[in-house]
């Protein structure tokens, strides 16, 4: 399977991850690995380039998940829908773009997630605990002197 993932839309939905995280891109990777693809799947993280140094665009790979940087005149939904238009491969797309969702409705081989379902599909729900919060020894111990110290000065008042 060929998997197209709006890197930073994707990140925008993540709780985990922030848009203003200085790592956020080595995190959403971080993150995807841990994800079970089969080994044949490739995946590829689009990225908006905006960088000045590096006009063309760059990419990297890491086992099968390729990280692309578009160029800096270039954005990530461009490069996702020129990517779908070209390729005849089916794809599945995880964005919560509007463009690219339309984008998607218009080629026969493209299936798009939305970032929230993705994540949802992905990432283990958290767990919610039966047993009740424990409180510290101190903290119990705390309580029971300050209504011990209450009862006893109520009691002096009768």
């Amino acid at each position: 399977m060929y998997y197209l993932i709006d890197a930073y839309n994707l990140i925008g939905y993540c709780k985990t991850i922030h848009l203003h995280d200085i790592n956020k891109e080595e995190k959403l990777l971080t993150l995807i690995e841990t994800i079970p693809f089969k080994k044949k799947d490739l995946i590829e993280l689009v990225f908006d380039g905006k960088s000045d140094l590096s006009p063309w665009g760059s990419q990297n790979s890491h086992n099968n998940i390729r990280c692309i940087f578009t160029a800096h005149d270039q954005n990530a939904d461009h490069f996702i829908i020129n990517k779908l238009t070209l390729n005849k491969d089916i794809i599945t797309v995880i964005s919560s773009d509007n463009e690219i969702k339309q984008a998607c409705k218009k080629q026969h081989n493209c299936h798009i997630i939305n970032c929230q379902e993705f994540l949802k599909k992905v990432l283990p729900s958290p767990k919610k605990s039966t047993k009740p919060n424990k409180s510290s020894k101190e903290e119990t111990n705390y309580w029971l002197n300050l209504w011990k110290n209450k009862n006893t000065k109520s009691s002096s008042i009768s």
